[in-house]
Formats: C-alpha cells, structure tokens, sequence
C-alpha cells in the first residue's frame, strides 16, 4: 500500500516565462562575463599601445640625436677638406669638439635606452 512516506514532493514546474527569465538571466552573466573579460584585453593592448607610442618617441629622439651628431661629422670632414680653409683654422677645431661632443651624447642616449 501507498503510506504518506512514499510520496516525493517535487517541485512544481516552472511556468514557461518563468524558465525563459532563468534562461536570459544565465545568458546575461554570461555575456557580462564575457564582455569583462574583453574589456581587460582591450586595457591591457591599450597600455601596449601606449607604451609602443613612448618607445617610437624615444627612438625619434635618438635618431634625430645621431642625425645631429652625423651632420656635425660631415661639416668638420667639409672643413678639414676644403682647400679655401686653413689647417689651423678654428672653423676646423670647433667642428672637430662639436662633433665629438654630439656622438658622445648620441651614444650615452642610444646605451641608455637599452
């Protein structure tokens, strides 16, 4: 015979508009989830983004730095070959210092920017 004890109670069965809302609200998390993980993928290329945008302007500093330091070199090489400038020339021995001096500077950035 059936006694009381072998009745399970269960639960009544949800309405469908109630399953749909459990549904779209398991999909919404998801989709939060989802969009936050993009969210801290886009921060972190932004921040790589940045950090490339810092290192091509250190790298235009030091190219323009070597550039400097080559047309220094060119114009003392101008003056030291030209014949309508004398050997002893201070043209020549400025050129020499300054070009010294812009490729020392040159290369402490270069060796600094490692």
């Amino acid at each position: 015979g059936g006694s009381m004890s072998d009745i399970k109670i269960v639960g009544w069965p949800k309405r469908p508009a109630e399953q749909r809302r459990d549904e779209l609200e398991i999909e919404n998390a998801e989709l939060r989830k989802s969009l936050s993980d993009r969210e801290s993928e886009l921060d972190i290329t932004m921040a790589e983004q940045e950090q490339l945008i810092d290192e091509i302007a250190e790298l235009r500093k030091l190219v323009e730095q070597m550039l400097e330091a080559l047309e220094a070199c060119a114009a003392y090489w101008y003056y030291k070959r030209s014949p309508s400038i004398p050997e002893q020339s201070e043209l020549i021995s400025l050129g020499a210092e300054q070009a010294q001096r812009l490729i020392k500077a040159a290369i402490a950035a270069a060796k600094g920017n490692k």
